[in-house]
């Protein structure tokens, strides 16, 4: 007879949360239950109250875990030094489409607005260290003109700004399942940074 495998707490919990990120990425916040996430372990429900609360607790869960892990992919992004600064500028614009469509999808709970809102700008504001060296790194590759102010001094506020101005333009123009956010992004980070924008557009 074979004796049912069971798994360190921690280990099931993670399991769990990880089952919930996926459902909630793929059906959204309203169209997901426990019992679904259940489904997917074959368990009961004592299994899932054991360690959260509600579904509003591994959905806060959850929430966490997609934030660490888009900021960890757009760190990948900028820290390859095997990529030039404008392969690392294109990745980095897909990067924050797919994660801004992916973001309106499994998080776009209407009861939780004040708590996503908050994990949100945790995220936008965990950013911009990597943002900051990039844009170093582009201004050291005469991509960035010297009129833009930007210095080590000034690079981590000039991070933050841009990072929080391209989501608030989408969030204004209300584009979020846009596959062409970049239209939105290009010009704002290109009159900020005084970067001429057709001489962009030919090294890419």
């Amino acid at each position: 007879m074979l004796s049912r495998v069971s798994k360190a707490p921690e280990v099931r919990k993670q399991e769990l949360i990880g089952i919930a990120l996926d459902l909630f990425k793929e059906r959204g916040y309203e169209n997901v239950s426990v019992r679904d996430i259940l489904k997917k372990v074959n368990g009961h429900p004592g299994m899932f109250y054991y360690y959260f609360e509600s579904k509003q607790e591994i959905y806060n869960e959850a929430m966490k875990q997609m934030i660490k892990s888009e900021v960890d992919k757009r760190k990948i992004i900028l820290q390859d030094e095997s990529k030039s600064i404008i392969n690392k500028y294109e990745g980095l614009l897909k990067s924050i489409e797919d994660g801004i469509r992916s973001y309106y999808i499994a998080f776009n709970n209407p009861e939780n607005i004040s708590y996503e809102t908050t994990v949100l700008l945790c995220f936008l504001t965990a950013f911009a260290e990597p943002v900051s060296k990039f844009l170093l790194d582009a201004k050291n590759e005469g991509l960035i003109p010297e009129e833009s102010g930007l210095n080590e001094d000034t690079a981590y506020p000039m991070a933050l700004f841009l990072i929080h101005g391209c989501y608030g333009l989408v969030h204004v123009n209300n584009d979020s399942g846009s596959a062409d956010n970049v239209k939105y992004f290009e010009p704002f980070i290109c009159n900020f940074l005084k970067i001429n924008i057709e001489n962009l557009k030919q090294k890419i």
